[in-house]
Order: structure tokens, then C-alpha cells, then sequence
């Protein structure tokens, strides 16, 4: 038997007045009055689905809501409180709180009939006070692509089960049916094993499934999921984690401090100390070649080196300059400075010794 997988979609269906119980035929052989022996406060309802789109956007095609009317019909359908688990299904009954006994199609919608167990007066005053009034039909749709879109035409209903209002992606009053992707071949519907991954990809971003979800009704672990993987990939994450430990303890980071700021501000100081030892570097190299600070301040002005050079490069880009012949005159003007006070000689002769002379009295 196929996976059935119960999930919240938004086919419309509401606990209707539109149709009275006695109004939908019964099944045959069911006797309602058998079902009602013992219960002082006998509850019948009917639920209502018609055909159209649901919120993931499959359109449910007549047939495929007449098939499930069809199923009631025949046999009878047990009622729950919310579905049972998918891998449960083939081993377990669980007491049904609801039988569906009847089922009709009506002007584009599928109604059914369902007696409320003597067993579960709590369900009926909840459905009294309308705390509750959804109900989620749980089986296997078969699917159709056509035009772009996904059509469900047939659908193999197991159980039709109560849901709480409010529950995530059943709104208000509304039927939900569990939609299970019966991927089939033979012409219908075709879908590559990555088509079917971003299927389920855009269903998590949407939040209509959870990873975790996924992975259970695949029946996986962690551990199992872990082991799949790339075993140099998971090499590569655990001395990742190895290396954020070691990281952690050398910065001193413990408790709720943050570890990105804190790995910044480090980032930081050794940018600075990394520029520090450039110009440390630069500055040597421009000493070994030339002498006097005029000449020095000149060349590290001209000077271009990448900020990881070596000295051998930085000497080498010095070598260059300084065997430029435009430069070279003013590099050996400039080679060594005058010492001060001596300047060069004015007109008549004398030495522009750079001091000035003031007369005083005495």
C-alpha cells in the first residue's frame, strides 16, 4: 500500500445547513439506528467539499471528489481525532469517534453524512459550541499534469478526521485534505526525482512542511541523513567546529559574548599591525639606499609596493627610481642634507651663512 500522508490544504469543506443528514443517502448496510443504541444524545453531521483549487494550487476535478463520495458509499469511512501517523496506517485502527455512513454529489459538491460515536460526548459538545468544525480528509490523491498545473483526479480516501480550528494552514470553518504526492507514470504525471525535491523545497520555504517532517515520514535520522553526505564535506565541517573552538578559547569568548564582533575588532588590530609592519619594512629598505630625511620622504612618496611586498621587492621598485635618469639629479641634490646655516653664497661673495645679524646696545 502506498505512503498516505495527511497535510494541511485548503479545500473548502464546513459543517453545512445547506443539507440536512437525512437528506444523504446511507451506504448500504449500515443501520443507522445500531450505531445510535446506548447514546442518550445522538449527534449526525454533514460536511461539504466542492471541486477547486487548493492553497498549494491543485485543482481537485470533480471525479476526483466523487471518487471519495463513491468510497463512502461503499464502504463506510472511519472518523478520527486528527490523522494517524502515515507508517501506522497498515497496523493500526484506532477508536473512531466518527463514522461517515453516507456520501452524495450535488451541484459541483461532494456532501458527507457522519454519526458522532457514543463514545465521545466530548466531540459533540465541541461541535455543539462550534470549537470545532473542520475535518481533514486523509488518503492518496493520483495526479495529472495538464497545462502547467497539477489536477487531482482520483483520490483514495482512508479516514475523514476532525482537526482543531486554528491549526496551521486550515483556516476557519474550512475542510483541509491531506495531500499525499502519489508520483505516477504510464502517461500521467511525470516528475523527475529533483523536480519532486523542488517540490518539497518551495513546501518548506512556504512552511507547509518542516525538515524535520520530511525526514520522518522518510523514516531517517540525523545520523542516518549525516552518513549520506560527502564524508570530506562532513571532514571539512568538523574541523570547521574544531577550529571556531580553538578561535573561541584564544580570544578568551566564553558565555553569550559575540563571537563575529569580537572576531572584527581582532581583524582590526591586525590590519593595523600588518600596515605598521609594511611601513617598518618600507622604511628599512629605503634606509639601506639612500641617506638624508629629504630625500627618504621624497622616495617614500614616489614609492609604490603592494602592502604584502617583500624587501626584496620593496629594494627592487628603489632601484628602479633611483635609476631613473630624470630622477637621479634630484635624488643627489637631495642625497644628503646641508647641515644648518649653510646656504649658498649671495653676490659679492659672502657666505649666506642662514644667520641674521642684529645690532644690540650695551
Amino acid at each position: 500500500m502506498s505512503e498516505a500522508v495527511g497535510e494541511a490544504a485548503s479545500i473548502h469543506a464546513l459543517i453545512t445547513g445547506e443539507m440536512k443528514p437525512e437528506d444523504i443517502p446511507l451506504a448500504p448496510g449500515v443501520d443507522v439506528n445500531a450505531l445510535k443504541t446506548g447514546d442518550t444524545e445522538p449527534m449526525e453531521v454533514v460536511v461539504e467539499i466542492p471541486a477547486g483549487k487548493s492553497k498549494r494550487g491543485w485543482n481537485y476535478k470533480p471525479q476526483a471528489l466523487q471518487k471519495i463520495v463513491g468510497e463512502v458509499m461503499s464502504q463506510g469511512l472511519p472518523g478520527f481525532l486528527g490523522h494517524q501517523k502515515a507508517e501506522d496506517v497498515d497496523t493500526q485502527f484506532p477508536q473512531p469517534v466518527t463514522h461517515w455512513v453516507g456520501g452524495l454529489w450535488k451541484d459541483g459538491k461532494a456532501f458527507f453524512r457522519g454519526v458522532v460515536d457514543k463514545s465521545a460526548p466530548d466531540l459533540k459538545r465541541w461541535i455543539k459550541s462550534k470549537v470545532v468544525n473542520t475535518v481533514s480528509i486523509f488518503g492518496i490523491p493520483k495526479l495529472l499534469q495538464s497545462a502547467g498545473e497539477i489536477e487531482v483526479v482520483d483520490y483514495k480516501a482512508l479516514s475523514i478526521d476532525w482537526t482543531p480550528l486554528g491549526r496551521a494552514g486550515m483556516p476557519t470553518r474550512v475542510v483541509s485534505i491531506g495531500e499525499m504526492d502519489e508520483i505516477l507514470g504510464g502517461g500521467e504525471i511525470t516528475m523527475t526525482w529533483k523536480e519532486i525535491l523542488a517540490k518539497l523545497n518551495a513546501m518548506r520555504l512556504n512552511k507547509e512542511v518542516t525538515m524535520a517532517q520530511i525526514m520522518g515520514e522518510m523514516g531517517l535520522t540525523a545520523e542516518q541523513v549525516a552518513g549520506e553526505m560527502d564524508s570530506k564535506w562532513l571532514d571539512e565541517v568538523k574541523k570547521s567546529v574544531e577550529t571556531l573552538g580553538k578561535v573561541k578559547e584564544t580570544l578568551g569568548i566564553t558565555g553569550e559574548m559575540d563571537v563575529v564582533a569580537i572576531a572584527k575588532e581582532a581583524q582590526a588590530a591586525l590590519e593595523e599591525k600588518r600596515k605598521a609592519d609594511h611601513e617598518k619594512l618600507v622604511d628599512e629598505a629605503i634606509g639601506e639606499k639612500v641617506s638624508g630625511e629629504m630625500a627618504k620622504d621624497l622616495l617614500k612618496r614616489m614609492l609604490v609596493v603592494p602592502a604584502n611586498a617583500t624587501k626584496e621587492q620593496i629594494a627592487g621598485e628603489i632601484d628602479r627610481l633611483l635609476g631613473d635618469e630624470k630622477l637621479k639629479e634630484t635624488f643627489s641634490r637631495l642625497h644628503t642634507d646641508k647641515p644648518a646655516g649653510v646656504g649658498a653664497a649671495q653676490a659679492g661673495g659672502q657666505q649666506n651663512t642662514g644667520l641674521e645679524t642684529v645690532k644690540v646696545s650695551i
